[in-house]
């Protein structure tokens, strides 16, 4: 059975939902036997979910598969990577699809045991509990009677609700509120958890909750909310302008770098020393399939301005690699491989001259806060656009059958090149596969504009987490320059493609509806669509311009003049077989001859003021 869940503003055209595609919604749930298997844990308990605990999750939580971990799902969060709650359960499916508006407990996140006996009884009152969320981010919003329960677990085994977060209509979906609880007498001993339940509609990714920072150690108090801790809370945004990865023909054609920037937000109190931080770059090159790798530091721990209290950052990478490098960047090279460490100097847990820092304090021993403080960010040349980061957070559809979708491409290149077909992320939601019509427009005005090649009856694949489906091609293939539209038609078994939220091109995205497209403004984000480029046979379809190129005569005998205003890219007969031919300046018409011409009909694709056209000719 295909599940499909809507939810949009009135006469939105296109829709989307949260994936369960990231780590680790796919996890299978531990059984009890397993979860016996884990000693007690001791105080302190912290969690940023930042993934870099060994064991992680299994060594903190007991249940954890409904919740999705993710990056792109909360909006600004204290460190990168979130818990997320919504009512889907770790398959992807609906918790129940009988009643779409019945509520109940969805998704949950249990601690694993904790000794809290091992706290001395004089010291028992400075033991808190604390955490941030945040209501909504990029999700559907929870309504006012839905809510996130924080529960403790008794001495008498009995799960008791310390709290019940709901909206009272003041809540911001891009800001992450403080909680902090005092851990009381009823729960000292040696098999204390805790947990977080979400509370909505059980039919779909709806009433959206996300945590961060979890912490629980003594010594604190009620106002213990700030943390010797300065972290990273986003990837790298893209290094080809808009594009994490493009063809490597197309890099050397214009060299387009642009400094990528992340984000940093500072937990501590006060003001701190002023931040450092190092970028260094492994560059792979492939020449045929033997690698060649260089290391590169492309920035040394430089200072940078001190970050205010509680305050997020974006701080750009100035220093980037180098284009002319052929160490990083070699041009015989048919793909190469960018992977950027960003490493911050942060002074948490020691300082600069290795000392424990003065906020360190021993409620925190043994944390290491410095774990947030590194990313690893890859970037491709290969055969391919991206403006993704490989991983789908949302997917989004077309809300009504036989709309029409198509996702633009601007070319880092000034030269032509021939697409020979895309590549996508499909999510598969169960049901019969989608059998889908594919397109290729031309640009018009900043629209989708001539239809450049069509592919009919494309059976979609079932793919696993983020795992684009096999190429879909076109034979023959097609001539692009510019700016150029991939799409498709929204067939009748509804047909869902990955959204990546750390970048957003919605704007890049236009819909179709009774003839007329439209500029996306439903969807936030990048979809998982990648064109790709490489040779084949041209494609012989004519286009009728409005402004037509002059060309004489024609029929000819293989001679004729040309218009000088426009670049003539290729000549071919009808099976899409290339044919030689020359080009010089005439007075006001370019003369060509086609070299060894036989009688037939031909087809001329010339370039002018970016677009694409093609003639028919007649050689006699």
């Amino acid at each position: 059975m295909a599940f499909v869940f809507v939810y949009q503003f009135a006469f939105a055209q296109l829709g989307e939902q949260p994936l369960h595609q990231s780590f680790p919604k796919q996890v299978k749930q531990k059984s009890t036997a397993r979860i016996q298997s884990f000693p007690p844990l001791s105080l302190p308990f912290w969690d940023d979910f930042s993934f870099r605990t060994p064991g992680y999750p299994d060594s903190l939580w007991t249940e954890y598969a409904t919740v999705s971990f993710s990056d792109g799902l909360a909006i600004r969060p204290p460190t990168i990577y979130t818990a997320s709650f919504d009512g889907l359960k770790a398959d992807g499916t609906p918790y129940d699809t009988n009643d779409q508006e019945a509520t109940g407990y969805t998704d949950v996140l249990t601690s694993q045991l904790i000794k809290m006996t091992e706290v001395p009884v004089p010291e028992r009152g400075t033991v808190y509990f604390s955490f941030f969320f945040q209501w909504r981010g990029h999700g559907e919003a929870p309504d006012e009677e839905d809510f996130l329960a924080v529960e403790f677990l008794n001495s008498d085994t009995i799960w008791t609700e310390i709290d019940r977060i709901q909206t009272d209509g003041s809540f911001s979906q891009s800001i992450f509120y403080p909680k902090i609880y005092q851990v009381t007498a009823p729960y000292f001993h040696d098999a204390f958890q805790f947990r977080f339940r979400s509370h909505g509609k059980i039919s779909g990714p709806y009433d959206m909750w996300h945590i961060d920072y979890v912490f629980l150690a003594k010594g604190r108090n009620a106002s213990d909310m700030t943390f010797p801790d300065q972290a990273i809370t986003s990837k790298l945004s893209p290094l080809f302008e808009n594009y994490t990865s493009i063809p490597v023909n197309h890099f050397f054609n214009s060299k387009p770098l642009e400094a990528p920037t992340f984000g940093i937000y500072n937990l501590r109190v006060g003001l701190p020393e002023p931040l450092a931080y190092r970028v260094d770059g492994t560059f792979t090159n492939y020449i045929g399939d033997v690698p060649t790798t260089h290391q590169a530091l492309l920035r040394k721990g430089i200072p940078i301005n001190a970050i205010p209290s509680l305050t997020h950052i974006e701080e750009t990478i100035e220093t980037l690699p180098d284009p002319d490098d052929p160490l990083q960047f070699n041009p015989t090279a048919d793909s190469i491989l960018i992977s950027l460490k960003t490493s911050l100097y942060t002074g948490d847990v020691v300082d600069s001259l290795g000392a424990t820092a003065v906020d360190y304090l021993p409620r925190y021993i043994p944390i290491d806060f410095r774990t947030n403080d590194e990313i690893n960010t890859t970037y491709k040349l290969k055969d391919y656009y991206a403006y993704d980061d490989g991983v789908a957070e949302f997917s989004a559809y077309l809300t009504n059958q036989g709309n029409k979708l198509a996702y633009q491409f601007d070319m880092l290149t000034n030269e032509v090149d021939t697409l020979i077909g895309f590549r996508a992320f499909f999510p598969f939601y169960g049901g019969s596969p989608s059998i889908l019509n594919v397109f290729v427009w031309g640009d018009e005005d900043g629209l989708p504009g001539n239809l450049l090649a069509s592919r009919f009856n494309v059976t979609l694949q079932k793919n696993g987490s983020n795992r684009f489906m096999d190429d879909i091609l076109f034979a023959p293939a097609i001539l692009v320059s510019n700016k150029f539209y991939v799409g498709w038609e929204e067939p009748a078994n509804r047909v869902h493609v990955g959204v990546d939220k750390n970048h957003d091109t919605g704007d890049k995205i236009f819909v179709n509806t009774n003839g007329f497209w439209v500029q996306n403004d439903d969807v936030t984000g990048s979809l998982m669509i990648r064109p790709i480029f490489g040779g084949g046979d041209i494609v012989t379809s004519i286009e009728n311009p409005e402004d037509p190129i002059t060309l004489y005569p024609n029929p000819n005998n293989g001679n004729f003049h040309f218009d000088t205003e426009s670049r003539i890219v290729v000549i071919h007969d009808l099976t899409g077989r290339e044919i030689s031919f020359t080009a010089r300046p005439g007075d006001d018409h370019q003369l060509v001859s086609i070299k060894n011409p036989a009688s037939g009909i031909y087809v001329v694709r010339s370039l002018r003021n970016g677009k694409i056209t093609s003639q028919k000719i007649v050689v006699y």
